[in-house]
């Protein structure tokens, strides 16, 4: 045998760097051409299955075609993900149907609780690809409250930490949240439909939907005023008196100050021009484009007076902060604060955005299904509905 065909022979050897090279040539022409098949399958099947439609919808069509879409295009992203696993990194995008009654199941290994901040720095360093770039509220110079724990949750889907702080004569119990697709925050109602008469704590509610972290809503079934949308649906119209924000599919927080509102028609286009999905009317709006904004009189929540309060904001895209405050049954603390020393928390914590929801011993975060705050008369109240976070991430998902 001559040195030219020793030297064909050993290239063809299993474990040499020709066959190597080879194999790699292989592996990524299949998997060049199950991408190519995966996007003309996709293709295919948005063509015959999103169709146009006139412009004017009914909120179902309107939530069937953008659900239909946006997972389409989670699929489509999910697939690349998979056959071009070997070739480029392509960060999966999971989204939780509009329609579904629960969300996925969080994965209780990754909830937990320390007193340890550097603990809690490692779980926020985990969640840089989530974060893209975006600061966190919590920091490690935060003093927590005394004899408090931190409790988190992280998946590639969510970012979640809770602690309490004493901040001047009350506690507040915050959680930081930042998820990756606006279809994990939600709104539950008790009963499962806009005007049941079933009231539920939110600890039970919370714990039906799986989520990871919930608060209370604006008790919607308490008073019959303020806007009301569920579901793309405006079900309730009387704008005077209170302001209303707005949750779109997006996950962003949108404002109608009290009267600014004139007409259902009107509001209805609103819906329909920002997707909005849902929307809370308690109030009154606390943070506005980046600055406290200052209520000069309020007909719900006692604005004026010492009383426990509950809070959404803003920090940034996908990225909320809710709050609610308490005495923790500590004689060195009240329950609650005026609503502009609450505007004022939630504006120096970074919030570009906040609302107040219903207080009072409504007020409570759920956290992993139990209260994380102490609630006021010492036990949480049955209530009409709550607003929560879940992971996006499918139980089969998980790896």
């Amino acid at each position: 045998m001559n040195t030219e065909q020793n030297s064909s022979l050993a290239s063809s050897l299993p474990g040499s760097p020709a066959a190597a090279e080879a194999e790699s040539r292989r592996g990524m022409l299949v998997s060049t051409l199950l991408f190519l098949l995966i996007l003309l399958v996709s293709v295919l099947w948005m063509i015959f299955n999103i169709h146009p439609d006139s412009s004017v919808r009914k909120g179902s069509q309107v939530k069937e075609a953008a659900d239909l879409t946006g997972r389409s295009e989670a699929l489509l992203n999910n697939l690349k993900s998979e056959a071009l696993s070997d070739i480029v990194y392509i960060r999966k995008i999971y989204k939780i149907p509009e329609d579904a009654s629960v969300s996925p199941l969080p994965d209780s290994t990754r909830f937990g609780e320390t007193t340890d901040p550097v603990v809690v720095q490692r779980v926020i360093d985990s969640a840089a690809e989530l974060l893209g770039g975006q600061s966190t509220v919590w920091n490690s110079s935060i003093r927590i409250y005394p004899g408090s724990v931190i409790q988190y949750y992280c998946d590639d889907s969510i970012l979640c930490v809770v602690w309490k702080e004493a901040v001047g004569n009350t506690v507040c119990t915050f959680s930081e949240v930042k998820i990756a697709d606006g279809s994990q925050l939600r709104r539950a109602l008790a009963g499962g439909s806009y005007s049941s008469s079933i009231q539920l704590k939110a600890s039970d509610m919370a714990r039906s939907v799986n989520s990871v972290v919930a608060i209370n809503g604006d008790f919607y079934a308490f008073r019959q005023v303020g806007v009301v949308v569920y579901k793309r649906e405006l079900f309730r119209f009387s704008p005077s008196v209170l302001d209303t924000c707005f949750f779109t599919s997006s996950g962003d927080m949108l404002f109608a100050h009290a009267g600014e509102l004139t007409t259902a028609e009107a509001t209805k286009q609103l819906i329909a021009d920002n997707d909005v999905l849902f929307s809370t009317s308690f109030g009154p709006i606390l943070v506005e484009d980046g600055e406290i904004y200052t209520t000069v009189s309020y007909p719900v929540g006692e604005v004026f007076s010492y009383f426990a309060r509950s809070a959404i904001g803003m920090t940034d895209d996908l990225h909320y902060l809710l709050m609610v405050t308490s005495s923790e049954n500590s004689p060195q603390y009240i329950d609650g604060m005026y609503a502009d020393t609450a505007a004022r928390v939630m504006h120096d914590k970074g919030c570009v955005k906040a609302y107040e929801l219903d207080g009072g011993q409504t007020a409570v975060i759920i956290f992993n299904g139990s209260p994380a705050n102490g609630i006021v008369y010492g036990a949480e109240r049955t209530m009409s509905d709550i607003l929560y976070f879940s992971s996006a991430i499918p139980e089969e998902a998980r790896g």
